[in-house]
């Protein structure tokens, strides 16, 4: 389990992660939201009972010293009371149950990113990935928009491990994942779908504008002295499914890496 503080970190360097909501994160927030009407209804009530208490306490006890007042009916009057600070306890550890639930909520969202974000470079990892935006690609097709898919990997990433280490490699691997993400919308997916390869999905948008993102990833990671990346893209068909799509845009990034070697 992370700590809040490292949470709050890798949410901050991952803008996919931290503007997307998951199923279960929805249902986490709901049940959250019913727990703290609950318990603020139970900590209202609390508190009315516990002055109803004290008022009747001393009511009671002013009747008990009365000779003219009923000292059975006064006392079971006054045993009732405690049944009601009885209930009132009981809401109370009700609402300490439900604050636990809640952290408990919490916990397993955390677990869930934790488990669904590449330790090395932010984006998702590949089979938490590819669950997303399938789920995208259906919202998509819901509201009658487009996507666009990306297939990319890093120029020259051999060279780079077989030369200065795998250290080295890592370092390219995380700026081209961070640049990625900068250069497109903060609910864009990134995924890193394997050693240098990295998939990335855009609704609403058309190649061309893809294509200009890309090169504008190209320029930044040029003038950092990162490498350079290739990047093939399609617009995802009606009735296509991902698994085709990825391969037409594997195709794509294969012949454009084809077409860099021969230059």
């Amino acid at each position: 389990m992370v700590s809040p503080d490292e949470s709050a970190r890798r949410r901050k360097h991952n803008p996919s992660l931290t503007s997307r909501e998951r199923p279960g994160d929805i249902r986490d927030t709901a049940a959250d939201e019913l727990d703290a009407q609950a318990t603020s209804g139970d900590m209202a009530a609390i508190e009315r009972d516990a002055a109803a208490l004290a008022r009747d306490d001393v009511s009671i006890a002013l009747e008990m010293d009365d000779d003219g007042v009923d000292a059975t009916a006064a006392q079971a009057r006054y045993w009732a009371l405690r049944d009601r600070l009885g209930a009132a306890s009981d809401r109370l550890f009700a609402a300490n149950m439900r604050s636990h639930a809640q952290t408990d909520r919490s916990n397993s969202a955390e677990d869930r990113h934790d488990t669904s974000i590449d330790e090395l470079t932010g984006s998702y990892r590949r089979d938490s990935g590819l669950i997303e935006i399938a789920r995208d690609l259906g919202a998509a097709r819901r509201t009658g928009q487009s996507m666009v898919l990306g297939f990319l990997d890093v120029d020259g990433i051999k060279q780079i491990n077989d030369r200065r280490g795998h250290a080295a490699g890592d370092s390219v691997l995380q700026a081209v994942s961070m640049t990625l993400r900068s250069m497109l919308r903060e609910y864009d997916l990134t995924v890193r779908y394997g050693g240098d390869e990295f998939l990335f999905s855009i609704v609403g948008a058309t190649e061309e504008d893809a294509r200009t993102r890309i090169e504008a990833v190209n320029v930044h990671l040029l003038a950092a002295g990162y490498n350079s990346v290739t990047c093939g893209l399609v617009t995802i068909g009606e009735n296509e499914t991902l698994t085709a799509a990825i391969d037409r845009a594997d195709k794509l990034l294969y012949e454009g890496r084809t077409s860099k070697d021969h230059e």
